[in-house]
C-alpha cells in the first residue's frame, strides 16, 4: 500500500497534506508492516487543481468529507502535464506489530515518518532544479 499526498506548493514552500492523515500509521502499527518515506520532486506542476483552497467546494469537501474537486493538466485535460520528476525514497521504517495501538503509538509513528520525509526533502533538494531554497511545510 502507499499513501503520498502533496498539497499546493509556491515559490518558497512545498506543502504535503500529511498533517492530519494517521491512517497508514495505524494499519503498519497493526500490520507490522514497514513504512517508506519517499518525496516526489516535481509532482505539483504535473496538475492543476479547481476549486483552490478555501473557495466553497473546499469547505464542503473538508465538512462532507468527499473530494469536490477537479485535477486537470494538459489542455485542460485529466493528463499529466509535461514535467521532469525525481522520486526519492529513504530507508524503511522499522514497525513492531501491535494488533491495538494506542493513540501515543499511531502519533508517534507519524512524527518519526514525518521527520524521514522532511530529511529526505532536505537531502535532496539541492540536486533538483528548483528546489534549492524550499521549504516542506505539512498541512
Amino acid at each position: 500500500a502507499s499513501i503520498f499526498v502533496e498539497g499546493a506548493a509556491t515559490r518558497e514552500k512545498e506543502v504535503v497534506l500529511l498533517k492530519d492523515r494517521k491512517g497508514y500509521a495505524k494499519l503498519a502499527l497493526q500490520t507490522g508492516s514497514p513504512v517508506h518515506p519517499c518525496y516526489a520532486f516535481g509532482q505539483n506542476p504535473t496538475f492543476s487543481v479547481w476549486p483552490t483552497a478555501g473557495s466553497w467546494a473546499h469547505r464542503m469537501s473538508k465538512k462532507w468529507r468527499i473530494s469536490l474537486m477537479l485535477f486537470y493538466g494538459f489542455w485542460g485535460l485529466p493528463v499529466p502535464r509535461r514535467q521532469k520528476l525525481c522520486l526519492v525514497i529513504g530507508a524503511p521504517l522499522a514497525v513492531e506489530r501491535n494488533a491495538n495501538p494506542s493513540q501515543a503509538d499511531i502519533d508517534s509513528l507519524h512524527q518519526r515518518f514525518q521527520r524521514a520525509v522532511s530529511e529526505l526533502f532536505e537531502r535532496h533538494k539541492s540536486s533538483v532544479e528548483g528546489y534549492e531554497q524550499k521549504k516542506l511545510d505539512f498541512a
